[in-house]
């Protein structure tokens, strides 16, 4: 077994739901890493169990009967805005991930998306040490760090209701239009069509750059530099943009929000 020693912590992966077999080997291949997984099928009960300081990530399947994996994730995070902290890593699992499955899945938010194949493989390590290193950069609902710069560029008619609808619609079409680009970007290169990608990366450089959002801008910077940098270096650099992406849309939200109060 692996020296795990700084993964002491956090010891407890949570796998909710889905396939049997799956979750069979998962929690196998877990043990293996000497970590403990416990496999919860109720949904809330999960939710609950991901956020405890003994919890090192969550693992999600994208097929289970009766609900997808996206939705699932979507509600982790509606409870993550409600809490303090970091967001919690979690993973997508399926019996197969393809390059389109594993594209959507990162561009969503997921920090890796396993398969049946993977679980005993060096995307198992992979992923462990992508949960424990970025761990501390998930702070998905709190203010960018361009918020005043965000705010500069509002509309002159902010305070009106036009403007608020306008600021809303921002966040809206940045949201969207910003995943889809993290997605394209992705399938670009697991196609190995890194022009495609490096198109992506500055659409969304130029959007960031619009808005005021520096730091995006940077990290879309540092998703086309990491192009040459092999599939590893470049989906960190999905992720990280990701949630910078989230920060700037809490912004506009809030800040709508704060202009507008009820």
């Amino acid at each position: 077994m692996r020296d795990l020693g700084w993964l002491a912590e956090r010891r407890v992966v949570v796998v909710i739901g889905g396939d049997a077999e799956l979750q069979h080997d998962l929690s196998n291949g877990f043990r293996e890493q000497g970590l403990r997984a416990e496999a919860v099928a109720d949904l809330e009960g999960a939710i609950a169990r991901i956020f405890d300081p003994d919890v090192l990530l969550t693992c999600v399947p994208l097929d289970a009967p009766g609900w997808s994996g996206f939705d699932i994730l979507s509600l982790i995070r509606s409870h993550e805005q409600s809490r303090s902290g970091t967001s919690a890593p979690v993973v997508a699992v399926g019996r197969r991930c393809r390059p389109e499955t594993r594209a959507r899945a990162l561009a969503a938010g997921f920090i890796s998306c396993l398969g049946a194949a993977a679980v005993r493989s060096y995307l198992l390590d992979e992923t462990l040490l992508r949960a424990r290193t970025l761990r501390p950069h998930l702070h998905r609902y709190t203010h960018s760090e361009d918020r005043d710069s965000i705010v500069a560029r509002f509309p002159s008619d902010s305070h009106s209701g036009g403007g608020r609808h306008a600021i809303l619609g921002l966040a809206l079409a940045m949201d969207s239009g910003g995943i889809d680009l993290l997605q394209r970007s992705l399938m670009a290169v697991y196609e190995g069509k890194a022009q495609d990608a490096l198109g992506s990366t500055a659409q969304l450089g130029a959007i960031a750059r619009g808005t005021g959002a520096s730091r995006l801008a940077i990290l879309s910077d540092a998703m086309a530099a990491s192009l040459d940098g092999g599939r590893d270096s470049i989906e960190r650099s999905v992720i990280l943009s990701r949630v910078e992406l989230d920060r700037v849309v809490h912004t506009l939200r809030e800040e709508a929000l704060q202009f507008f109060p009820s």
